[in-house]
């Protein structure tokens, strides 16, 4: 599978990645970035930010079964200080000083495996992560 990541103002980059297979690559930026990681079956990965927003990570995992496979995005503030996230669609939540939030999502259920989620950190309007795509789960689907 082909994956394509952009840097806005910045050259893409190109990743040939097997089944099952994982890559890396790395993106210069100078204070603020603007990333987006393109894949098959619109697998969307959008980050962006700046300095000031350093303590708040997010990642995204696929946990459940093969059979019912479930979205979650796991958000840590290794900062000193609560931040407050909007998730669109979703309510909101506070991730408290040093702490974690997850959210889980089954996108199976009503979404017929698609997911959108979209995080926006307040008072920060500058940081932005998007996850988007759709899980497999070996039965036919269709297209949201």
């Amino acid at each position: 599978m082909t994956s394509y990541a952009y840097h806005a103002g910045g050259a893409s980059q190109l990743f040939d990645v097997s089944g099952g297979g994982s890559a890396a690559g790395k993106i210069a930026f100078s204070g603020s970035y603007d990333v987006a990681v393109h894949g098959p079956n619109g697998f969307v990965v959008e980050a962006s930010g700046d300095s000031s927003t350093s303590g708040v990570e997010v990642a995204a995992a696929i946990s459940g079964s093969a059979a019912h496979p479930v979205f979650q995005v796991k958000v840590t503030n290794s900062a000193s200080r609560p931040a407050t996230l909007t998730v669109k669609g979703r309510p909101g939540f506070v991730v408290g000083a040093h702490g974690q939030h997850t959210i889980s999502l089954d996108a199976l259920a009503g979404n017929s495996g698609w997911y959108d989620v979209r995080l926006s950190l307040v008072g920060h309007p500058e940081w932005h992560r998007r996850f988007a795509g759709h899980l497999e789960n070996g039965q036919p689907s269709r297209t949201a």
